[in-house]
């Protein structure tokens, strides 16, 4: 599960944005999930957290160390649902609230407690966001981590399911009209970076 103790406290700043829905919210979600994660990942707790996370990895095995944050983060922090909160709310929790408060969160608060975390270590970072509807090109649906790692570049690295660095979730031919065949499956993408 998640730590706390003498060892791993949290910091004393805990912070919940809550922004506008529609394109306009999706930009400064991503602008507070950017600022918010950058500061967490100078957190001397997760810090600390991060580097006892990959201390049993091969020193310079980068790839390897950015398997091993992905699949904790997968394994101790449980994905929520969004809360129910008045509609066009989008709730964005500080990671350091996700490590030693709560330990879960939805897409938002796994994918950046993965790059604070990821960022703690010496990781370039940034975030995905996709959407499913190739009709509606600002409607995202899900957004989850990029991780720099030596010599393939960003790697998708998605906390909320249980896959491996690398994985992310199938593309779609965005010309193409929804189908209930291909439902589900990703029409765009667009990158996030500090």
């Amino acid at each position: 599960m998640f730590l706390t103790g003498a060892a791993l406290r949290p910091s004393p700043t805990v912070r919940e944005v809550e922004v506008p829905a529609g394109y306009a919210g999706t930009l400064e979600t991503i602008r507070w999930m950017l600022l918010l994660t950058a500061d967490a990942a100078r957190d001397e707790s997760v810090i600390r957290l991060a580097q006892s996370i990959v201390a049993q990895v091969p020193r310079r095995d980068y790839e390897a160390e950015a398997r091993v944050l992905l699949t904790w983060v997968q394994r101790n922090l449980r994905y929520v649902r969004d809360p129910l909160v008045p509609a066009g709310i989008q709730r964005v929790t500080d990671p350091r609230t996700v490590l030693f408060d709560t330990g879960a969160e939805k897409c938002v608060g796994l994918s950046m407690t993965l790059c604070a975390l990821a960022a703690a270590v010496g990781f370039a970072w940034g975030f995905r966001v996709v959407g499913t509807d190739p009709m509606a090109p600002n409607f995202f649906k899900h957004v989850y981590s990029l991780i720099y790692v030596e010599p393939h570049g960003f790697v998708p690295a998605d906390p909320m399911f249980e896959n491996q660095l690398g994985w992310e979730p199938p593309s779609d031919d965005p010309r193409a009209s929804p189908t209930s065949a291909r439902r589900g499956t990703v029409a765009y993408r667009r990158d996030f970076f500090p």
